[in-house]
């Protein structure tokens, strides 16, 4: 009796981790995630030195050998072949991995942008939530309704009141965009131009594509490398699922309000947010591709004279980092400075580099040198 082996692989377009038996392989299937066609290999690559072994018996030739371990490349059905994985781009994200999805690749995950405890300050957070507001569950569940209509009815606002970032409106604005969310690795949401004298921006988004919204003083004060920065930052907020946290979080706080154990519940969301904006500054890094532009933007932010801010990098850069404070837990974002240094940190480590390489693999804009 034959015994059916099953096997693990991922899809290449959602990274969804997915099981199939032996005998599909070398047909066509369905990912079951985001329904793209894939096109298994013949055969696993763990029986490729069984292969091999088997191949050297039945010939002695080194050609035979050779052939005996030629495998095609997996591929996406519907796909030109020009956009086919190549033996010459063994990392590109179109091929098939097969094993644990913690080896390292250099591809730009969430996973690998997240700093250190904002899954568990969240996945705390909401455990907390959830054993305070049993009696409460009914209300939690309509002020969370509440706060998605009022997020769909702020995207659609703004969307009205709006001006589109496009090739045709905004073609420069428009090019940063494309270029911020090919680095990120990232479908480009619609991107938008608010007509307001503020030095902001934000996304916004709940389980769909999201959106950006620049306003028109931010645009009008920041270089392109900057801008490009704060785009990525937001996108990077969609990327990660932030957007989509956020109402969860609001209608859970509101529910919990005036309860004993709201103080620490709050401050657990508040810790998680703060964890986030460290998150998204290392979005914003692989956007522009240059560590200083990122510290500059951060501090324009606070200091929007452009040197006045240069000289606020060099200072945070050479001082000690300051101690937290009591206003800095109730903060949903941390002080400019630790964002300065941390940002900074960041493109010294490994993980940058890999992903820095990415990223301009998929891009062929020059960056702004400061």
């Amino acid at each position: 009796m034959r015994t059916r082996i099953k096997y693990w692989f991922f899809c290449p377009c959602c990274d969804r981790r997915i099981s199939a038996p032996s005998k599909v392989f070398g047909k066509i299937a369905k990912c079951p995630a985001c329904r793209t066609k894939i096109q298994l290999p013949a055969s696993h690559p763990a029986h490729a030195d069984a292969t091999q072994t088997e191949a050297t018996q039945r010939t002695s030739t080194r050609h035979s050998q050779i052939n005996s371990l030629q495998r095609k490349p997996p591929v996406l059905v519907g796909r030109s072949r020009s956009n086919q994985p190549t033996a010459s781009e063994p990392h590109k994200h179109t091929k098939l991995r097969f094993g644990s999805s913690s080896q390292s690749t250099g591809r730009v995950t969430a996973s690998r942008l997240r700093v250190k405890g904002e899954i568990e300050l969240l996945a705390v957070a909401i455990f907390l939530a959830t054993l305070l507001s049993i009696s409460t569950l009914g209300l939690m569940l309509v002020l969370l309704v509440i706060a998605v209509i009022r997020i769909k009815m702020t995207e659609r606002r703004e969307r009205q009141t709006s001006t589109p970032i496009n090739a045709t409106t905004f073609p420069e604005l428009h090019q940063l965009s494309v270029e911020a969310a090919k680095r990120l690795e990232m479908h480009l949401p619609p991107i938008y131009l608010m007509e307001v004298e503020a030095i902001n921006a934000h996304a916004l988004g709940f389980m769909s594509e999201g959106s950006v919204v620049l306003y028109r003083g931010l645009v009008n004060r920041m270089t392109p490398a900057e801008l490009q920065f704060i785009i990525g930052h937001e996108l990077a907020h969609i990327k990660c699922g932030h957007t989509s946290w956020l109402a969860l979080t609001h209608s859970t706080s509101s529910a919990m309000a005036g309860r004993s154990l709201y103080l620490i519940f709050h401050l657990l969301f508040r810790a998680w947010s703060r964890r986030c904006e460290f998150t998204c500054d290392r979005g914003g890094l692989l956007a522009c591709a240059n560590p200083q532009v990122a510290a500059r933007t951060l501090a324009r932010l606070e200091v929007p004279d452009p040197v006045q801010a240069e000289s606020f990098v060099e200072q945070v850069s050479t001082s000690r980092a300051a101690a937290s404070s009591l206003e800095d837990l109730a903060a949903t974002h941390p002080r400019t400075g630790k964002r300065i240094r941390a940002v900074l940190e960041f493109s010294r480590t490994q993980t940058y580099r890999e992903l820095i390489t990415t990223s301009f693999a998929q891009s062929s804009i020059q960056t702004e040198t400061p």
